[in-house]
């Protein structure tokens, strides 16, 4: 009986050390969790005509809803008039256009491009989840064609091709994410470096940069022109680690290709980009 006992006090011991030993963990300061980040998301669509009155003239529109149907923001809009006939993009984003990519009224049918990165229109980052990419156009003084697509924020990279629909053809779907630590405060925390490719692009006269660092460290962020002549510099400083986002506006400089490079410690990496008027 004694050794029975023992065997039973030993087995309730143990079990305890291990019930404190879950608690300490759990109760460990500075313990980091990973996640994917999506960091942009990408549409390609090229439209045909549905033979309206004022074909091939036509105008569109590209935005994005969460799951609940709300409007998030804006994406692109070709219409510099009467973009009261985009009924369904009117009626959902009162006509907001904040950070969306505008131009007139398309002549032709044509490819159109949009970008997303994963902000609302007041810049801050959405949650994860599924959220939908509608796409609008019309020809005429009347509802035109409609598509949408639902996508996830937070999961792995990926390229969706997606069937042609009536009047959208050629259509791709893809988003970026990066794996990202999330330490017990809940910031998010990079685990390596990365410099994206900036959105849009082409673009005129403004363009988005994006970046990542591991780790803290001296980060210079310049600007060069096709002879390799350094013609802007966006930021030369120690930061922390973490997601940062620089905006380059090229209002007073010529039409063509330039290239951007970032540099902290022993990374470095060069992307290009094209301004076009």
């Amino acid at each position: 009986m004694k050794h029975v006992a023992y065997q039973i006090k030993k087995k309730a011991v143990l079990n305890l050390m291990l019930a404190v030993l879950g608690l300490i963990l759990l109760a460990t300061p500075g313990q980091q969790a990973h996640a994917q980040a999506t960091e942009r998301v990408d549409f390609t669509v090229r439209t045909t005509t549905p033979n309206g009155n004022y074909s091939p003239r036509n105008i569109g529109a590209i935005w994005v809803e969460d799951s609940n149907g709300d409007f998030v923001k804006t994406l692109t809009v070709w219409a510099d008039r009467r973009r009261q006939y985009l009924y369904t993009w009117d009626a959902a984003s009162n006509r907001n256009t904040v950070d969306a990519v505008t131009s007139a009224t398309s002549r032709n049918h044509a490819t159109h491009d949009a970008t997303w990165d994963c902000t609302d229109v007041n810049g801050n980052r959405v949650p994860d989840g599924t959220y939908t990419l509608r796409v609008e156009m019309t020809e005429e003084h009347a509802q035109g064609p409609l598509a949408s697509f639902d996508f996830p924020v937070g999961q792995p990279s990926d390229t969706m091709s997606l069937s042609d629909e009536t009047y959208f053809h050629d259509m791709e779907l893809s988003w970026l994410s990066t794996l990202t630590a999330i330490n017990d405060d809940g910031v998010i925390k990079p685990s390596d470096f990365n410099l994206e490719q900036n959105f849009p692009n082409p673009f005129n006269p403004s363009t988005t940069i994006r970046f990542s660092l591991e780790r803290a460290g001296l980060v210079s962020l310049k600007i060069y022109n096709l002879l390799g002549e350094e013609v802007d510099m966006l930021v030369e400083k120690e930061m922390q680690q973490g997601q940062y986002t620089f905006q380059w506006n090229a209002m007073n400089m010529p039409s063509g290709v330039y290239f951007f490079r970032m540099e902290t410690g022993g990374y470095s990496q060069t992307r290009k980009m094209l301004l076009t008027r």
